[in-house]
Order: C-alpha cells, then structure tokens, then sequence
C-alpha cells in the first residue's frame, strides 16, 4: 500500500514516492531531472479493458454453454451425470487457456470446454507430453495451440 503523507516540496498531502525526502511523484521529478514535467504525472492507474464477450461472469457463460452444448465430454465422449439433482456441475467446465495466465480470454466461450471432473483434474495435473498421446487428448490440445496464437495476434 502506498504510503499519503505531506510532501516535503510543495506542502500537499500525496503519495510519497520518495521516502528518504518524503517527496511526491513531481516533485520528485523535479529534483531529478530540475524541470517540472511537461504533462502532469498521473498517480492513478488507469482501469485495464477487461473483454467479457458479452458475459459478466463465469456462470452466466457455463450457463449458456451448458445450454448450448451437448452434456457430454468434449474428450472422452461420456455423458455428464449430476450429483444433485438437475444443477449443472461447475467443475465439468474446463479453461483450455489457464485463467491466471491468459486472463483476456477468462469469459471467451471458445477457451471452454466440458469435460468430466477426472479428465478436468487430469489435464490441469498432469504433463502435456503424457496426455497428448492419448485417445482424445490430442484435439485438446490442438485447439489450445489456435487460441493460444488468437490470444498473441
């Protein structure tokens, strides 16, 4: 967390950029460079463009996936049975493209697939180079090579 204290330079309380000299970001730019700066430094960050592909969250997509696909695995072809009644089951849903890493494409229906809860803790557990082999695997992960190119482009 940024520390707000009284600016040794010009007397307003701002964030303290400079703790040694408890100096705020222009006025910190002025003892360095001993000019003021052209445009006045922003000390707020601006909010980043975060794509929803027209979804707010993570259920709401599942849900419409839920409701245009098949409910069954897009790996091994087996049906998806529920655990509780009629609800649909949230860890059936699988990101192709890690959340964390690629995270543009967290609500990007195409980066979804429906597997079964083993194959979703398998491919999330277990090597590339062990999986792709296998009976179903390897258009797995054809399609995360496209969207991972789709992702950079």
């Amino acid at each position: 967390m940024r520390e707000v204290d009284k600016c040794t330079g010009c007397g307003y309380r701002r964030i303290i950029v400079n703790r040694r000299r408890f100096l705020c970001q222009e006025c910190n730019h002025t003892r360095l460079h001993g000019k003021v700066a052209k445009k006045p430094i922003r000390t707020v960050k601006k909010k980043k463009y975060k794509p929803g592909f027209g979804f707010k969250s993570e259920s709401e997509l599942f849900l419409h996936i839920w409701n245009t696909r098949e409910h069954k695995s897009e790996v091994s072809g087996t049906k998806i049975y529920y655990e509780v009644g009629d609800e649909m089951w949230y860890r059936c849903f699988s990101h192709i493209l890690s959340k964390g890493a690629y995270p543009r494409f967290r609500l990007f229906p195409a980066n979804i697939m429906i597997k079964t809860p083993q194959e979703h803790e398998l491919y999330g557990n277990t090597p590339r180079s062990e999986l792709e082999n296998k009976l179903g695997w390897g258009k797995v992960y054809e399609k995360f090579d496209e969207l991972k190119r789709a992702y950079y482009a």
